[in-house]
Formats: C-alpha cells, structure tokens, sequence
C-alpha cells in the first residue's frame, strides 16, 4: 500500500458503496466514516448514506449531532426499504441504522444485501457502511464482496500488525477491493516503507 488521497481515489474510479472496517472495537472505525462522510458530501448531488451495522457501537447520530449536524426523521427510498430500521437526516449527511436483529440477516441473506445494494446505489452518490469489529466477525468479508470497496480503519497506538494484516488478507482472499487503510491516532510523519508492511 502506499499514501492515497482517499478522495480523489473514490472520485477518480467512481465508487459509491465503501465499507469502512477495523480489526477491533475502539480503533476508530465510526470517527472515519463520519470523516469520510464529510469529504465526499461536497461531491455528492443527494446526502452522503451512513450505514451504522456495528452492533456494539451503534453511535454515527451522536457523533453526527456532537459536530452540530441537525437531524430528524426519514425514511429510505421504497426501493431501498428492504431492511427495517431507522433513518435520520440532514442536508448533508444520512444515518440508516438498520434494526439489531436485522444485522445478521444483512450478512446472511447475500442476495436480498447485493439488491439491497444495488437499489442504494441507484439513489445516493456514496453509501459509507460503518462495518463491526473484523476481529469478531469475518463473516462480513461476504457482504463486502458486494460493495466498490473497503477503507481499512488502523488504531497507530493499540493495533497489532499481524492482526490487520490477518484482516487485509482474509479480506483479500475474499476479492474485497482494498482501497486503502487510514492510520488513525498517529502522533508523527508515517515512512513511505511502513506502508508497504500493510
């Protein structure tokens, strides 16, 4: 791997379904999908879809009204209303947090997720799912066959190399296209050589 602008990136190769994925909880994953959010927003003629499907860390609202973002109430296109759950909205960027025991059935059912899908990117410019713990559920790396690509989200003080290479190679074997990992947490300037350690 190496530095990439993220942006440009999913602009230049027109990817609009990304998931955004850390190898455990805490390193950061909801912080950068709201961040991505923001960047791809200036880009996007419709509000930026956040998909919150982290069990344990179900927050992109809170963290959406922290930063000042007003939002109220909505609902997902008919077409894309296949999983029940709850949207809220704003001018410029949407929360879609699926009900907890929908979750599952989203990485089981991989043909009614890649309709799903399907149906999402016919609506919104970019769809940002903020993905659960790699590290508790692999299984994911089935329903993230189904999207443009994934951002992998590293904690610089707390993740251990091996385990994120572990996840970029499961996710690899399973053909998810890796755009690239975020460093997040980084106190200093990152060596070009550490990337290629990823």
């Amino acid at each position: 791997m190496q530095e990439i602008d993220f942006t440009s990136t999913i602009l230049q190769h027109k990817l609009c379904t990304l998931a955004v994925v850390a190898a455990r909880p805490g390193d950061g994953n909801t912080t950068v999908t709201l961040e991505m959010a923001f960047a791809l927003e200036r880009y996007a003629t419709v509000p930026v879809l956040t998909v919150a499907l982290s069990k344990s860390d179900r927050h992109l609202a809170t963290m959406l009204q922290a930063q000042g973002v007003k939002l109220g109430r909505g609902s997902l296109p008919k077409d894309c209303n296949r999983f029940p759950g709850q949207l809220l909205v704003s001018n410029r960027v949407q929360v879609f947090t699926p009900n907890v025991e929908v979750v599952n059935t989203i990485n089981l059912e991989t043909q009614l997720t890649a309709e799903w899908v399907r149906a999402l990117k016919r609506y919104y410019d970019f769809v940002l799912f903020d993905m659960p713990p790699f590290e508790q559920n692999p299984g994911y790396a089935m329903f993230m066959q189904a999207l443009d690509g994934a951002i992998l989200t590293v904690n610089c003080k707390s993740s251990r190399w091996g385990t994120v290479r572990d996840m970029k190679n499961r996710l690899s074997e399973a053909h998810v296209n890796i755009i690239g990992a975020v460093l997040n947490e980084r106190s200093y300037p990152v060596p070009q050589a550490i990337y290629s350690l990823l």
